[in-house]
């Protein structure tokens, strides 16, 4: 009894990132194709092997750092914000909801945020000799916010979110109380922001990382048709393509895969709606026949089957030596 009294102390408090390791590069690739969460970390609590990210429970202090460096989101920080506007890192002082580290936030926490009202104040302390984080923490956060910004604009829900230094606090601009919102606009505006906000409710498949598809949710809910273009990125290939299967063995969501049928040809497929557009499959490719498009059409993101390349049936003996 007791065991399992301290068990469930110990999984609520722990504040380290979820770690999935079917996206991890390192464990698809090897350890040298990918360090990022250990070379970003401040308090040496993350070790790349080849099995994968150890995060040490000790040393691991929640500042999300590594989260963001994840290129594959291969890491994924727990947070749990209600849309009131304020939310504080746990050195500052006050009542508003506290994070453990402003860098914990991703792009949609910050939509979130400010789903109430469409304005934010996010509040860090003295981050250069901060026990949590580090220094580089505000121009990260402003960072994020920034892309907070670019996904809600295209909604028609512009946001107004400012990143302080708790001295600021009584000194900035004063942030409308959600009761204060609601008397003096009578709530049509919240409502339509909300609405304009809705795509982060939608349903996920339950293996896709949460922030790449929250983001790819709200640039689909931008497009009014099929053929509108929408601010995300799929790979494309060009017939530098020996289809080996770098690109589909690193793809961290298997949004890849190869076909050989029985004339002797073969294929590469994508299926856009997992892929994250994370750009993992790019530098993998040994040809260098993967390329990132920018603003792909809203048919495209949806689509569950695109052939990218096809290589005929005289191409075979190629396929073989080459795979």
């Amino acid at each position: 009894m007791l065991d399992d009294l301290l068990n469930l102390i110990t999984q609520a408090t722990d504040v380290r990132p979820q770690f999935t390791g079917g996206r991890c590069l390192a464990v698809r690739r090897s350890p040298d194709a990918c360090t990022a969460c250990q070379d970003v970390c401040p308090h040496e609590a993350v070790e790349v092997a080849s099995h994968g990210v150890t995060i040490d429970d000790v040393a691991c202090t929640g500042c999300g750092l590594c989260v963001q460096a994840c290129p594959s989101d291969a890491l994924e920080a727990r947070v749990s914000l209600r849309p009131e506007g304020q939310v504080k890192c746990r050195e500052v002082q006050g009542d508003a909801q506290t994070v453990e580290c402003l860098a914990r936030l991703r792009p949609t926490d910050v939509t979130g945020l400010a789903r109430g009202s469409g304005s934010a104040t996010l509040a860090h302390g003295d981050c250069a000799s901060c026990p949590i984080g580090d220094a580089s923490v505000p121009e990260r956060v402003a960072a994020t916010v920034a892309t907070a910004k670019s996904l809600a604009a295209p909604l028609g829900a512009n946001l107004d979110v400012q990143v302080v230094h708790s001295s600021e606090l009584n000194a900035g601009p004063k942030v409308m109380d959600r009761r204060a919102f609601l008397r003096s606009t009578g709530g049509q505006w919240r409502r339509q922001f909300g609405q304009a906000l809705s795509p982060l409710d939608r349903p996920r498949a339950g293996d896709l990382p949460v922030e790449p598809s929250r983001q790819r949710e709200l640039a689909l809910a931008a497009a009014k048709g099929e053929d509108d273009r929408v601010a995300w990125r799929l790979p494309t290939v060009d017939d530098r393509c020996i289809m080996c299967d770098a690109c589909t063995r690193t793809c961290p969501t298997d949004a890849l895969s190869r076909r050989f049928h029985h004339d002797g040809s073969a294929s590469l497929h994508l299926n856009a709606e997992r892929c994250i557009g994370c750009d993992a499959c790019v530098p993998a490719c040994p040809t260098n026949a993967v390329t990132m498009t920018d603003q792909p059409t809203a048919r495209a993101v949806r689509s569950k089957d695109v052939e990218l390349f096809n290589r005929p049936a005289a191409d075979r003996t190629a396929v073989a030596r080459d795979g």
